[in-house]
């Protein structure tokens, strides 16, 4: 190497230390006091998403290819039509499903995954199974005296994987890691969304890549460094929910925070012509969308904390019984 590329590359190399630097820099310094202040601007509860017919996908120019074929992950245009339904105004907190559970689940509730004195209760709960939010719809609509939309048999229990990093500081519980499920579609009671209604929810009226525009910004949701402040170090976390502006209909943190579960098994869209609530079987451990292949993957949507913003079309997955401490839930019921 020659001293003109040497010189080239140690000055590349500090101005790509001066941009990191500045950026720990300009992180904000946060406090356990104005943290634990961050409670939700509008008290928790449903909004009445109106029914209508959108255009659910990603259009071709978006769509990366895998081989020659478009991925799953960003999936074909096509027209679908929802029924009215509510939907939780934010994700569920830590906080609301300890009270109604009697344990909380979640990696980010204390210390040493949030700064020394940094509550979680406003955090979006986390690090559970598909199966556990079932569970906790099914609770919910007992306490509010509601029809549960889920039946769960042959119900497997095991022991959180992180109990013992927490032992004799938090409860986590145990976790459910496989069920026999059926649904009632026709319940009162509390369930998770459709995509279809997690999509047309998050769009809310919007045609762009984000529910606020085309471009990616500090109001669209927790995600990469935005989700970076200091306390005793950096870290980089969810955040209490509703710290960024709400979307049309008023939803909050549908592009960045954790990702949210949804009812559909992951796959090709079975609907690729116009369709009204599309409900598609998820029964984990079956051959799904008559493909010869047994399919345990529960498809997610929203933004991530720790990765770049997350569109309102694109798609993510994991197994129904895996824990991520990336992933919360957020309820809805059908409309009246």
């Amino acid at each position: 190497m020659n001293k003109r590329n040497i010189i080239f590359l140690t000055a590349v190399f500090g101005l790509l230390m001066n941009v990191s630097f500045a950026s720990a820099q300009s992180r904000p310094t946060i406090t356990a006091e104005q943290w634990n202040a961050m409670t939700p601007p509008v008290a928790p509860g449903m909004v009445l998403i109106q029914g209508g017919t959108f255009t659910m996908g990603t259009p071709d120019s978006q769509r990366p290819r895998s081989f020659g074929e478009f991925e799953t992950f960003y999936e074909v245009q096509h027209q679908v039509t929802v029924s009215s339904f509510y939907m939780g105004r934010y994700a569920v907190t830590q906080k609301e499903y300890r009270d109604l559970m009697g344990t909380n689940p979640s990696q980010f509730q204390g210390s040493p995954f949030l700064a020394q004195g940094f509550s979680g209760d406003y955090l979006p709960v986390e690090n559970l199974t598909w199966y556990d939010a079932l569970e906790y719809c099914n609770a919910l609509s007992r306490k509010e005296g509601l029809t549960p939309v889920y039946t769960m048999t042959n119900v497997r229990h095991e022991a959180h994987y992180m109990a013992p990093a927490y032992a004799g500081t938090f409860n986590l519980g145990r976790t459910i890691k496989s069920a026999s499920v059926r649904v009632n579609w026709n319940a009162n009671g509390y369930r998770l969304p459709t995509e279809a209604e997690w999509e047309y929810a998050c769009r809310a009226g919007t045609t762009t890549t984000f529910n606020n525009g085309n471009r990616a910004n500090t109001d669209t949701g927790w995600f990469g460094d935005i989700s970076r402040y200091k306390a005793s170090m950096d870290y980089q976390t969810p955040h209490p929910v509703g710290q960024k502006p709400p979307n049309a209909w008023g939803l909050y943190d549908m592009h960045g925070n954790t990702n949210e579960l949804c009812w559909d098994m992951f796959g090709p869209y079975p609907y690729r012509s116009p369709r009204i609530d599309p409900r598609p079987n998820a029964t984990p451990g079956t051959t799904s969308y008559g493909a010869n292949i047994v399919q345990k993957k529960i498809v997610v949507r929203g933004g991530i904390f720790k990765t770049n913003a997350i569109g309102s079309s694109a798609r993510r997955s994991q197994e129904a019984d895996d824990q991520v401490n990336e992933t919360g839930f957020r309820v809805v019921k059908n409309g009246e």
